[in-house]
């Protein structure tokens, strides 16, 4: 099944039963169940495979004991290293970042492109912290643009663990509500996978609810607000008052499960969505509004792509040698195509006619792979996959330089379905979308002409030869009214010299 008929089991649950009764540990678990649809649907045959649940015992007391004596000494350990590391700050706008979005290297220091450019507006106006979540002490030594408080968390996993150490370590799928949802749906929803969500979010609940006593934001904001670190950091700061915004991070059409077709929500909204949706443009504004259709939660407002607006307004990135050597390459090349990766697994990343594509292309045709940021594949596998000469395509240096500077060095775009022919349309390179999915996706912009689509080894060669350009789209803006006018309905501002 692809997304939209994922998405039509949702719609059709939401419609005949009542899905806002199921809760648990203090919050409607629904929305927590429509995110895992986007896993079943990247990874569909990991919801198939049998699991062997593991029997717990009862803990003796001296078990139980032992539990609360390192519960309390762990929580006491974090407590301390928070205290030394951020302090008692009052921080008016939180940022939460992760090492995987800082995937664009300009001017030798990493940069996050979806919240280093708030930051940039935002910090002389106010106190703004960019935190980020410490997994390896050596991505600290790594330079970043905005340097973001680093939060070893260590110790509270392990309080977290001594904790739930005798409650069953908070499985949901022993409850009704897992059979229920399961039924009501029809989908094959792997307990595994949903308890491990719903541990997760609990557990970063709990983590961002600590760490909410030490940095007191007024404002928090947040990419991929569904993701299970994201989700708990958003249920901690409603607990506390705090409000939320969800910054887009690419295509939030109709057939996403976490964007779209919210039929049935609770009278004070989901504890799991934020309060703000921060969006590139007018459609994506209406395809949430359309279905929250409130004024008071879950606002989608239009503030355009900043990092994309920062592009338009300078061109700031300086190539280091080694870039220009490799740039200077790719000139050499009668045609530079990019191809945008989607975050699947190994089998389906390069459908088999792109392989074909690539490799039945003239020699004088350079194909640019650049991997998504989430994906874990070497170049020598992707080469593998593809079967075509090694001089042919490129990866590592189209995966590390900044998407926009890419932009303006390449001819044509390739994607199965990534919101990037949005971004490519920006900069008039002419996108081919290649993938059955992508069509149901862009069906209005294929058929004006904004994107072409094509399926077959031949019709992408052919669409590639005749180097069209496509009709421009205002899908994205980058006027930065339009940001002074979402800050302020947030209740934000900026000043004035950066418009």
């Amino acid at each position: 099944m692809d997304l939209e008929e994922y998405v039509k089991l949702l719609h059709k649950t939401e419609q005949n039963v009542d899905v806002n009764r199921w809760q648990s540990e203090g919050f409607h678990v629904w929305p927590l169940f429509r995110g895992q649809v986007i896993s079943m649907f990247r990874n569909p045959e990991s919801y198939f495979k049998p699991e062997n649940k593991t029997k717990t015992s009862s803990p003796s007391i001296k078990e139980r004991l032992l539990s609360r004596f390192y519960t309390r000494k762990f929580l006491k350990t974090f407590r301390q290293q928070l205290e030394e590391k951020a302090g008692n700050v009052n921080c008016d706008v939180l940022f939460y970042s992760t090492a995987a979005s800082h995937s664009d290297k300009v001017n030798g220091k990493w940069y996050n492109r979806f919240t280093d450019p708030y930051i940039e507006l935002l910090e002389k106006k106010y106190t703004v912290l960019k935190l980020e979540l410490q997994k390896d002490s050596a991505i600290e030594k790594e330079e970043r643009s905005f340097p973001p408080v680093y939060i070893n968390h260590h110790a509270f996993l392990s309080h977290f663990f001594y904790k739930h150490k005798n409650n069953g370590g908070l499985r949901i799928s022993d409850s009704p509500v897992f059979t229920e949802i399961k039924s009501a749906s029809g989908l094959n929803f792997a307990p595994a996978k949903v308890d491990s969500a719903f541990r997760e979010v609990c557990y970063y609940r709990d983590l961002f609810r600590e760490i909410f006593r030490h940095i007191r934001p007024r404002f928090v904001f947040v990419k991929c607000f569904y993701e299970n670190d994201a989700a708990g950091l958003v249920l901690a700061a409603k607990e506390c008052g705090i409000t939320t915004v969800d910054i887009q991070h690419g295509k939030q059409g109709k057939c996403h499960p976490m964007y779209s077709h919210w039929t049935a929500l609770p009278e004070k909204g989901y504890e799991l969505l934020p309060d703000y949706f921060w969006n590139w443009g007018q459609e994506s504004l209406d395809n949430i509004a359309y279905w929250v259709n409130r004024q008071d939660l879950h606002v989608p407002v239009v503030g355009g792509n900043l990092w994309l607006a920062k592009w338009k307004r300078e061109d700031f990135h300086r190539f280091s040698e080694s870039e220009k050597l490799e740039l200077a390459s790719w000139q050499q090349a009668e045609k530079r195509i990019l191809v945008t990766l989607q975050p699947l697994d190994k089998q389906n990343i390069i459908p088999a006619y792109l392989a074909e594509a690539i490799r039945n292309s003239p020699p004088q045709w350079k194909w640019l792979l650049r991997r998504h940021p989430f994906q874990v594949i070497t170049a020598t596998e992707l080469s593998e996959l593809i079967g075509a000469p090694k001089d042919k395509t490129e990866s590592e240096f189209a995966s590390s330089i900044p998407l926009y500077a890419l932009l303006k060095k390449v001819d044509h775009h390739v994607t199965l379905w990534s919101s990037t022919c949005f971004e490519a349309n920006d900069f008039d390179v002419p996108t081919i979308i290649a993938h059955e999915f992508g069509a149901k996706l862009y069906t209005e912009q294929i058929e004006q002409h904004v994107f072409s689509y094509a399926i077959t080894a031949e019709s992408i060669i052919d669409l590639i030869t005749q180097g069209k350009p496509n009709t421009k789209t205002d899908y994205i803006e980058t006027d930065l009214l339009f940001a002074s006018a979402a800050f302020e309905r947030i209740g934000l501002s900026f000043s004035e010299s950066k418009l």
